[in-house]
């Protein structure tokens, strides 16, 4: 008759019930593509204003790499054959343009807090630090369009006898 002996395995890490080894294992698989477990986990019930911003910050560089190589590796390939294409066909008059600036718009990500988020661009707006066109472009709104709805609205709401908040701001401004 053999004996056998009891021998315990001892594992060199915890199972997956570990909530905490089973963090850190996403937090590194997250860590690769730059997002935090946050946004691995999709739950943000342990977080304050402060982490989550933190968090959507260090997401929002990951992001604004990865579009920038996506402009340049591939849309301003695409814009280059359009442009060379258009000229073959005699769509555009002359030599074709050297220096065409093109910017892209991305779609804008939801404030965590609104009403911070309005208070700093607009901070930055009255200190200079931003113009019209940038904050436009972070919340994913063409300049162009936002501009021709404001001029719509003002000379809308002049024919109706209102005055546009903008204008009564600006208004109020000047007086004091």
């Amino acid at each position: 008759v053999s004996q056998s002996r009891y021998c315990p395995i001892l594992p060199e890490q915890p199972g997956l019930q570990h909530r905490e080894y089973r963090h850190d294992r996403l937090r590194e698989l997250g860590r690769a593509r730059g997002l935090s477990l946050l946004h691995v986990l999709a739950d943000g019930s342990n977080h304050n204003y402060s982490s989550m911003r933190g968090d959507n910050q260090m997401l929002d560089m990951t992001l604004g790499c990865d579009r920038g190589k996506f402009e340049r590796k591939v849309l301003e390939r695409i814009v280059s054959v359009v442009l060379a294409e258009a000229q073959l066909m005699g769509l555009l008059p002359g030599a074709r343009p050297e220096n065409v600036s093109i910017g892209w718009v991305w779609p804008a990500r939801e404030y965590i807090d609104p009403m911070k988020e309005s208070a700093g661009q607009i901070a930055a707006l009255h200190g200079k630090t931003k113009t019209l066109l940038e904050v436009c472009a972070e919340r994913g709104v063409d300049y162009d369009e936002h501009v021709a709805r404001l001029e719509f609205e003002v000379k809308d709401l002049e024919l109706r006898g209102l005055v546009h908040p903008a204008v009564e701001e600006m208004a109020l401004a000047a007086i004091s």
